[in-house]
């Protein structure tokens, strides 16, 4: 850069702990309490429009499209309901486990859900 141009310094003031100090314009912006009193409007709003009822629909909403096939669906239902899940390491000792219990249901779930029959097919021998 050429050293013609004058360059507008801001003395950044900040605290022992490194934070900007009241009223330092680098600082300015939305303050806390405005974002905790706009959330607490906002969840006021819905309480006064849907109770637990419709709580439960859309629940059950989301478990009928789960079961239907709906990965997003079945996703927000396990992850509101036991949490999100994180991820096992394939060579671990739940990984084995996990391994050995998706092997175990694997024929339950290959199966096409209309087959209302037990026979195995015949050996091919």
């Amino acid at each position: 850069m050429s050293g013609t141009g004058t360059a507008v310094q801001i003395q950044l003031e900040r605290d022992e702990h490194g934070h900007f100090v009241r009223g330092n314009q680098a600082a300015a912006g939305r303050k806390r309490d405005e974002i905790q009193q706009r959330a607490y409007e906002l969840r006021k709003a819905m309480l006064e429009v849907a109770g637990p009822e419709e709580a439960k629909d859309v629940m059950r909403a989301v478990i009928a499209e789960a079961k239907a096939g709906n990965m997003l669906a079945a996703a927000l239902f396990f992850d509101r309901t036991i949490g999100k899940v994180k991820p096992v390491e394939a060579d671990s000792e739940d990984g084995h486990r996990l391994r050995d219990a998706l092997l175990a249901r694997w024929d339950e779930w290959a199966r096409p859900a209309d087959a209302t029959t037990t026979e195995q097919p015949p050996d091919a021998a």
